[in-house]
């Protein structure tokens, strides 16, 4: 990530080649894992238990879990539909406002609330395999960058790590 700069009323970002191609690659991983959960029926779904959300008679992605768990204080635990739905909006929303090569992105303000949202939960998503790799915990402190440099030149604002984070990263690592 180059950079991120307000203009008016437009936050513009600036990305080297390598990077969109990692973004786009982490996010068309949460998007085939939320087509598939849309794919199927997921009114079938259960409310959480202690180690994550079950499925009747079905397995369901372990990043989608720690999205749902991260999310169930805010949304409640009933929702999964639409936290997901809502999700798979946001990472379309994104791939489609991220450049094929390097180059300027510039976005609206619903749309940095978009990428907040998919950068948020695309890292949640990644933590799991980043236990015990280097790559994927060096992408997820690149993407931690990208959105907090985004917030702070929407004026929105840093944020603490969310306890829900922590609290559904244990949940299901262990």
């Amino acid at each position: 990530m180059i950079c991120w700069d307000k203009v008016a009323d437009r936050v513009i970002g600036v990305f080297e080649e390598t990077e969109v191609v990692l973004l786009r690659r982490c996010l068309d991983d949460l998007r085939t894992s939320l087509a598939g959960w849309l794919r199927n029926d997921w009114s079938e779904w259960t409310t959480p238990t202690e180690s994550g959300y079950e499925r009747a008679g079905g397995y369901i992605d372990p990043s989608l879990q720690a999205v749902l768990l991260y999310h169930a204080d805010e949304w409640g635990n009933d929702v999964e539909g639409a936290v997901l739905m809502s999700l798979y909006a946001a990472v379309k929303h994104v791939l489609s406002t991220l450049p094929h090569q390097g180059g300027l992105v510039e976005l609206t303000e619903v749309e940095v609330r978009s990428w907040l949202r998919a950068l948020t939960d695309v890292r949640i998503a990644m933590a799991l395999s980043a236990f015990d790799a280097d790559e994927p915990r060096r992408t997820l402190r690149w993407m931690s960058r990208v959105g907090n440099d985004l917030r702070d030149a929407a004026g929105a604002g840093s944020q603490p790590v969310s306890p829900n984070l922590v609290r559904s990263i244990n949940r299901l690592s262990w």
